[in-house]
């Protein structure tokens, strides 16, 4: 029997920019006391103990949600560039309805059709996408039959999801939501073949 990896891929808490819709990409943001809350109520349902390794992207976000769901219990998480949020260059920092104005057909391919989404200076959803799966194969390979938990964030997540359930790009935005703190589970064998076991909700039914 291969060995499997399985991979606990959970979104980050709710930010002072989602709460305020300004657009996050690879920009630092801080969770909000609900985000706080939400990583407080995931760490209670969790039993580190049950995972051989912790990964977190590099992002402040990703490190504060990681820190609420430790809730105090020691650990030596990991963190990784290659786990961050797609990049989205000059929309970065900017309200969405303020990108919606002055962008708006690319705004609409990253609403509506996420597969077609191109912008300069920033990441496509296939380059996200590649990106996250080197990311999750690379934790594999270090990991080989463990189970790895990984802090990360919404459109990665998705992206991989889209992957490894064979769904097209264009998905992305479509069920299972990555709330803030949902969670998806995948898997990765010797071989390097994945598959996708389950999905948590996050947000209000963390609370």
């Amino acid at each position: 029997m291969q060995a499997q990896t399985e991979i606990h891929l959970v979104r980050h808490g709710q930010t002072d920019w989602n709460a305020t819709e300004r657009v996050q990409g690879q920009a630092e943001s801080r969770l909000t006391e609900t985000g706080w809350a939400q990583a407080r109520a995931f760490g209670a349902r969790l039993e580190l103990s049950d995972f051989d390794a912790v990964y977190c992207s590099s992002a402040l976000r990703t490190r504060q949600t990681l820190e609420g769901l430790l809730r105090g219990r020691r650990c030596t998480p990991v963190y990784r560039d290659a786990l961050r949020e797609i990049h989205l260059g000059p929309w970065q920092g900017h309200l969405r309805q303020y990108v919606a104005e002055i962008w708006p057909a690319e705004f609409e391919d990253f609403k509506h059709r996420p597969g077609q989404f191109s912008l300069d200076g920033a990441e496509t959803f296939l380059q996200l996408q590649q990106r996250g799966l080197a990311a999750i194969d690379a934790i594999a390979a270090a990991h080989r039959g463990a189970k790895v938990l990984a802090v990360s964030h919404g459109a990665l997540i998705k992206a991989v999801y889209c992957a490894i359930a064979d769904r097209p790009l264009d998905h992305v935005w479509q069920d299972p939501l990555a709330d803030n703190c949902a969670q998806f589970t995948v898997s990765v064998d010797a071989d390097g073949g994945r598959q996708f076991i389950a999905f948590t909700p996050g947000g209000d039914a963390l609370m």
